[in-house]
């Protein structure tokens, strides 16, 4: 196995094989996504684990398929959906602004991803449906993104996400 400095691998460019992290690449899409819309915690929260999903050998394997031309279907290693389990696991139950910004942040993932229907035709949360796909993998990827992070920074992170914006709500 050659992941990068012990980490799965995020893009890899074409031209020149260059290899990218989830972690260079999550950071970067924080930084860049930090001045949206007068949101920038969320954002950045939302920058920064949008694509935790990469954090599995299936897209691992799948990634590096795809450089070295073998064939692969676009979308066919699910990753989209654990960057919104990770907020809907942060949030409280019991506070209103912990739960809004976890479901702003599950929009804003789902939404990059292309996954913008919350419903579907039948009523069923889109949300809930990709959730359940993941189940058997959630864990390991939780697992190494609070080993990248740490706990201490992750909750710090999501508590800015809805305390640090919760004066726009006020406006």
């Amino acid at each position: 196995m050659d992941l990068i400095k012990g980490e799965y691998i995020a893009h890899i460019r074409r031209s020149d094989k260059c290899r990218q992290t989830v972690t260079e690449h999550n950071d970067g899409v924080a930084r860049r996504s930090g001045a949206m819309f007068g949101l920038e915690n969320l954002a950045s929260f939302s920058g920064r684990y949008h694509d935790i999903g990469k954090n599995t050998m299936s897209y691992y394997n799948y990634i590096n398929d795809a450089a070295d031309g073998k064939p692969v279907v676009r979308g066919s290693v699910l990753h989209s959906i654990y960057g919104a389990c990770f907020a809907d696991h942060l949030a409280k139950d019991t506070d209103l602004f912990s739960k809004l910004a976890a479901e702003m942040i599950r929009v804003s993932i789902m939404s990059h991803h292309g996954l913008r229907n919350s419903l579907t035709k039948d009523g069923t949360s889109t949300f809930s449906r990709a959730a359940e796909r993941i189940s058997d993998s959630y864990k390991q990827v939780e697992y190494i993104v609070y080993e990248i992070y740490g706990e201490r920074v992750i909750l710090e992170e999501f508590a800015q996400a809805f305390f640090g914006n919760v004066e726009f709500f006020h406006n």
